[in-house]
């Protein structure tokens, strides 16, 4: 059993997209989103493709991927995207 949890909102005004989750080894096939998605990983490393470039994100580091952008996830992660 996993402890991986995920809770995605999209906020009224803007459209923009906020993301709080959880995983362990849960990895995303390429998907995009229809908005700005602004993160930040709290504990752990995120490590993500986009425009074929691979990306890593710390604790404390902030991230926005542009809407309509292919993009995956992978690794161990916890993260949240505050508005």
């Amino acid at each position: 059993m996993t402890n991986d949890w995920l809770e995605l909102r999209q906020h009224a005004d803007s459209g923009i997209e906020t993301i709080k989750a959880h995983f362990e080894g849960h990895a995303y096939d390429p998907h995009w989103h229809d908005s700005y998605l602004v993160g930040i990983t709290l504990s752990g490393t995120q490590q993500f493709s986009c425009r074929r470039e691979r990306h890593r994100s710390h604790p404390a580091t902030p991230s926005c991927l542009n809407p309509a952008r292919s993009t995956t996830a992978t690794r161990r992660w916890r993260g949240a995207s505050p508005i």
